[in-house]
């Protein structure tokens, strides 16, 4: 996993597996989007840096578990804040997803944040990915009003039998917990 897009528990030396392609597809999906990676950490303590900026603290759960712990946290289990090459100091939670994305369409914005959960065994899997609204039912309109199907050709298992009820879901539904 590239740096940009290696997860966090890969980065904090704990068992993983098919979770952290998720992961990476997220980031991949985001940079697509923006132009620019979302976690452009210069090493691995800033790469943390910048998922704790926007995801907040690492559970402490996984701290703990961690091999490398020592590299990325003080003592007390709080995460080293140390400023990166350019003097930025990373804070827990300064910005928001959406801020990060530049984007209002906060169908994407959900999709993103439910494959950068924390918890691998909470992330999104591809099946529940594959369910989420803003997969089914393509991006927002640009000009923000109503939601609207676009056409992405092919065919396939899209066809007109999806239901507009799948408006009305939360992120909770889709993949909250095992």
């Amino acid at each position: 996993q590239s740096r940009f897009y290696r997860s966090p528990e890969v980065i904090l030396g704990l068992p993983y597996g098919p979770p952290i392609d998720m992961w990476s597809f997220a980031g991949i999906l985001a940079e697509l989007y923006t132009g620019v990676p979302i976690f452009p950490g210069e090493n691995e303590l800033d790469q943390l840096g910048c998922i704790i900026e926007l995801r907040g603290l690492v559970p402490t759960s996984m701290v703990e578990q961690s091999s490398r712990s020592k590299l990325f946290f003080n003592d007390d289990g709080s995460p080293k804040l140390e400023p990166n090459s350019r003097g930025k100091t990373r804070r827990p939670r300064s910005k928001t997803l959406a801020q990060a994305l530049k984007c209002k369409d906060e169908s994407f914005v959900d999709f993103i944040q439910c494959c950068l959960r924390w918890d691998p065994d909470k992330r999104f899997t591809p099946e529940q990915a594959m369910s989420h609204p803003w997969v089914l039912d393509g991006p927002a309109p640009e000009n923000g009003g109503g939601r609207q199907r676009r056409g992405r050709g092919g065919g396939g298992r899209r066809g007109n039998s999806h239901k507009s009820s799948h408006h009305h879901h939360s992120s909770q539904q889709y993949g909250a917990g095992k």
